[in-house]
């Protein structure tokens, strides 16, 4: 089989239309003569675009575009879109007449699949940006638009010097401060909370307090958007079909419309369990608030009260009389994480991950513990198509975005190291077996699929069915109807 190969390759190189040696010449085209591809699967955001001026603006048109003999474009619709909106009338160009129509096809997929098999040196890349903030370079030039300060650190922003002071807050507001000084005014900053941990404090001590400890920071003039971390309960499934959700009718955990009801509903909006008893007998407990009537401040899953409301904080149970600093509808919500363990059930309970070597190392409540791909991929779908409905995400009277900046919002996780070497080689990478069970979205989405989740980008009302076109069976499974 490599002798077969090689002789291929001998073959393809003593073709004289293919290979490094044809001579090619740049020259300067009116830019209305090139046209777009119509086919071309490559999808281009307005800040990918934007991005793309910006950086011809600061460096030239560097990169020439690459046309057919008949101005139809094989690479470089990106910039022609950045061209047009800088208002250039000319482009330079180099025609590729010696490719054939398949080959035309075949390169405008791998001028752009190619690149992302690369990887960063992620000591080198911090070395030259730290030398270019050194020269007060501006840093969204060379596609770095947002900065985080931290991420995940509820145990330091809960800690508390006094009644209600939280040291900690402070300090990432001082720390936005000096990153804005250095960064300037086109970086977005802000802080990646955990999901339990953006809404608020409620010590669970027995005195009624209730925080709204991160709204000093979310609302400091140093921070542009709401950061969290997204990782919320989508189901509470369980074994046969007695379990709660399967008796109020739905057919099962992969479900979209199922999936979507807990997204704004069930677990963190609705009820809550009480103990690990409550949970394995679905004893739910509704969240209410009695006389004050705001459920939605214990309801962390309801982000569009907490963030179209006023908060107080209560001293005591006792609601105090004048507001925290945040203001309604004031910044947007990013998901700097939003992911599921390719794990059955993995839905049930996505922040958790399995790790044989980690003494944090669980499976999702009620998991049987095999590898499914199918949940994780109905986890993505029905989230992102949720918030991609304008009904779901209202519009700032602010800021006059959505609530949640869908285009931000980040799949956990698409891992730099090039597969299939990672997760195979476990000699180079020692975390390489716990790719199967998850997190990992390297290796299982399609390219279709990621140009799929790329058209959100500029939609307001998404209407993508996302269809499997083959399913392999990696190992005996045994599974009744609604599993």
């Amino acid at each position: 089989m490599a002798y077969a190969n090689i002789r291929c390759l001998r073959r393809a190189w003593n073709r004289p239309t293919r290979g490094p040696f044809v001579t090619l010449t740049i020259e300067t085209w009116p830019l209305a003569k090139l046209q777009p591809y119509a086919k071309n699967a490559k999808v281009h955001g307005a800040d990918q675009v934007a991005k793309i001026a910006a950086s011809m603006a600061e460096f030239g048109w560097t990169v020439p575009c690459l046309v057919g003999e008949d101005g139809e474009l094989i690479a470089g619709h990106g910039r022609v879109l950045a061209a047009t909106q800088l208002g250039l009338t000319e482009a330079p160009v180099i025609v590729l007449g010696h490719l054939t129509e398949a080959q035309r096809r075949a390169y405008r997929i791998a001028d752009n699949k190619l690149t992302e098999l690369g990887s960063w040196d992620e000591a080198l890349l911090s070395a030259e940006l730290q030398d270019l903030l050194a020269d007060d370079y501006d840093l969204s030039l060379v596609g770095f638009d947002a900065f985080l300060i931290g991420t995940e650190m509820r145990g330091l922003t809960t800690i508390r010097s006094g009644a209600s002071a939280y040291p900690a807050v402070q300090a990432f507001r001082d720390l936005a401060a000096d990153v804005r000084s250095i960064l300037g005014p086109d970086t977005a900053i802000s802080y990646a909370a955990d999901w339990s941990e953006y809404f608020g404090h409620q010590p669970g001590d027995g005195s009624g307090d209730v925080f709204f400890h991160l709204d000093p920071l979310w609302s400091d003039g140093n921070v542009d958007f709401v950061g969290i971390d997204n990782y919320m309960p989508l189901s509470d499934w369980r074994d046969g079909f007695e379990h709660a959700d399967a008796a109020e009718g739905w057919p099962a955990i992969y479900d979209r419309a199922y999936l979507q009801a807990n997204i704004a509903g069930g677990e963190g909006y609705d009820w809550f369990y009480a103990s690990a008893a409550d949970r394995t007998a679905q004893v739910r407990t509704p969240i209410t608030d009695g006389a004050a009537g705001k459920p939605w401040v214990f309801r962390y899953k309801d982000l569009r009260a907490w963030w179209s409301n006023a908060h107080y904080d209560r001293i005591g149970g006792v609601e105090s009389g004048t507001p925290t600093a945040w203001a309604p509808e004031s910044k947007p919500i990013w998901f700097t994480e939003l992911g599921c363990p390719a794990i059955d059930r993995g839905t049930n309970q996505p922040n958790v991950f399995f790790d044989p070597k980690s003494s944090e190392s669980f499976v999702p409540y009620f998991s049987r513990g095999w590898r499914d791909d199918a949940i994780q991929r109905a986890y993505l779908e029905a989230t992102y198509l949720f918030w991609g409905y304008a009904a779901n995400n209202p519009v700032s009277s602010v800021y006059g975005g959505r609530m949640v900046h869908v285009p931000e919002c980040a799949a956990w996780t698409w891992d730099a190291r090039p597969y299939p070497f990672f997760p195979a080689l476990t000699d180079v990478w020692t975390d390489g077996a716990n790719w199967r069970l998850g997190h990992w979205l390297t290796g299982r989405l399609s390219l279709l699929d990621r140009l799929h989740f790329a058209c959100a980008q500029d939609t307001e009302v998404l209407d993508l069915q996302f269809r499997m076109s083959s399913f392999a069976i990696a190992e005996a499974m045994s599974c009744p109807v609604r599993c």
